[in-house]
């Protein structure tokens, strides 16, 4: 009943991405982002209206914007790395989540997408500084030190690799992913 209700606005658009209807969902998003441009939460929703309408580039930009008015959100910039990966800009993705992992390092799903690009750039080092604060951490401890061995087949220094498996298998006798790698570095050898 009333257009300025931002609360209704932002329900209405949720319930309209919902039913596929893109153009109301957009419209809706941006008349509440408008207004309150801190609602780090709407804009991954209009981004992935536009996305899924096929307007990519506009979805970026939305999340550019969202960035530039909440820099503090991890949310915001988690998603903006998402969209940069898929549209193959690595760099602008590395970029981002590095972001996110400095405003929270407790972010498992940050940690393991930085690991992946700086595995495939072979720069073990930098999943090193990134795990090496982490190492004793109660949840997310093993996981780096998983990561850390990891960054040792990045570099090409197999038998450290292989140490620190066996070190991780020690620890955890059955833990999957430590030996598959292990198999893997023992090939690459």
């Amino acid at each position: 009943q009333n257009p300025r209700d931002l609360d209704a606005l932002e329900v209405r658009g949720a319930l309209a991405l919902g039913k596929r209807d893109f153009t109301r969902a957009i419209s809706d998003f941006r008349a509440v982002i408008a207004d309150k441009p801190q609602q780090a939460k709407l804009y991954p929703l209009l981004a992935n209206a536009h996305a899924t309408n096929g307007e990519s580039e506009l979805a970026v930009s939305v999340l550019r914007e969202g960035v530039k008015a909440n820099p503090d959100s991890t949310l915001l910039h988690t998603e903006l790395a998402r969209f940069l990966q898929r549209s193959n800009d690595t760099e602008g993705a590395k970029e981002h989540f590095e972001a996110a992992f400095k405003l929270d390092s407790t972010q498992a799903q940050v940690l393991d997408s930085l690991v992946n690009i700086y595995l495939t750039q072979n720069n073990g080092g930098a999943i090193r500084k990134l795990t090496a604060p982490l190492e004793t951490d109660n949840l997310l401890g093993r996981l780096a030190r998983y990561y850390n061995a990891l960054s040792y087949t990045a570099d090409k220094d197999y038998s450290k690799a292989i140490a620190a498996f066996d070190q991780l298998l020690v620890e955890k006798a059955d833990f999957i992913e430590v030996i598959s790698a292990r198999v893997k570095t023992q090939v690459q050898m």
